[in-house]
C-alpha cells in the first residue's frame, strides 16, 4: 500500500468515525493517527488503522471480556466501517457473534489476535 493510499485511509477513518460520535484515543491525538473509540455503555469499541499493511485493528472491551481482531480489508474498508457504525450502539457481549458473522460476510480475512498468534475467524 502506498503512503498516499495509507494517508487517504487514515483521513477517511478519522472523518467518518468522528462524524458518527467516535473520539480519538490519547495515542490518536498524540500521534495524529487513526485510532478512535466509541463507548455505547455496554462496550468500548476501538478502531486502529495499521500503517504497515491493509488492515485495521478492531477491539471490543466490556467489564468481563476483550476481543482483539485484525481485519484485512483489501477493497472493503468503507463497507466494514459502515457495518461497525451501524451496530455501534447495539453491540454487546451477548450479541457480539452477530456482528462478527456480518463482518466475515464482507471480509473473510479476519483474525483473532490472542497476543501470541493470529487465529483465523471462521463463520460457524
Amino acid at each position: 500500500m502506498s503512503k498516499k493510499s495509507r494517508e487517504k485511509n487514515q483521513k477517511f477513518l478519522i472523518k467518518i468515525l468522528q462524524e458518527s460520535g467516535w473520539t480519538k484515543t490519547e495515542k490518536g491525538e498524540a500521534f495524529g493517527v487513526a485510532e478512535l473509540e466509541y463507548n455505547n455503555d455496554e462496550m468500548i469499541l476501538q478502531v486502529d488503522h495499521l500503517l504497515d499493511n491493509e488492515s485495521i485493528a478492531f477491539r471490543l472491551f466490556s467489564n468481563s471480556q476483550e476481543l482483539f481482531l485484525i481485519i484485512k480489508f483489501e477493497d472493503s474498508l468503507r463497507e466494514i466501517i459502515n457495518k461497525i457504525i451501524n451496530i455501534q450502539d447495539d453491540i454487546a457481549v451477548d450479541n457480539c457473534k452477530v456482528l462478527l458473522k456480518q463482518l466475515i460476510s464482507i471480509c473473510p480475512e479476519i483474525y483473532v489476535d490472542t497476543g501470541e498468534e493470529l487465529i483465523p475467524l471462521v463463520d460457524e
